[in-house]
């Protein structure tokens, strides 16, 4: 089942994808991320949510653990071969503290269980999106080799 984007005022939005089974989680989520200005993207399976990966682009995902196709930790796997830095925030009923240091150990930006405070999850986000942009940029900057000597040395 595919659910489409919403389009908001925001210029340049980010794009969220989340990733449940769980239609009202959808609808709940949706709603407190589209009031806080992002573009949401709907999944309710690991293998619509590929599809939609590959479609557009994606600032980060929201994923559940447990998903009817794949487990949650199984496509953070494929996504991390098709977007190696993608940040991937857990969304859990069935929160276990193994499965979050797993998630954790694997690269997920962060773990939360269900119910969750909606601007806690908002503030997540923020902290992650802005993160990852200081990070992107700090890779712009290294990539254009800013050096100034010409012997082998320097440009090492």
């Amino acid at each position: 089942m595919r659910l489409s984007p919403k389009k908001h005022s925001k210029k340049y939005p980010q794009t969220i994808l989340v990733v449940d089974d769980d239609l009202h989680i959808l609808e709940v989520v949706e709603a407190r991320l589209v009031a806080s200005d992002f573009s949401v993207i709907k999944a309710c399976s690991a293998e619509n949510a590929i599809k939609e990966l590959k479609q557009h682009k994606i600032n980060l995902m929201i994923c559940d653990v447990k998903l009817p196709d794949l487990n949650g930790f199984q496509l953070f796997q494929k996504v991390r071969a098709m977007h190696e830095r993608l940040p991937v925030i857990f969304l859990t009923a069935f929160g276990t503290i193994p499965d979050a240091v797993r998630a954790m150990k694997a690269g997920a930006v962060e773990y939360l269980t269900k119910p969750f405070d909606g601007r806690e999850l908002v503030h997540k986000i923020n902290e992650v999106l802005k993160q990852a942009k200081t990070i992107h940029k700090k890779s712009a900057i290294l990539s254009q080799k800013p050096y100034f000597g010409k012997s082998p040395a320097m440009k090492e």
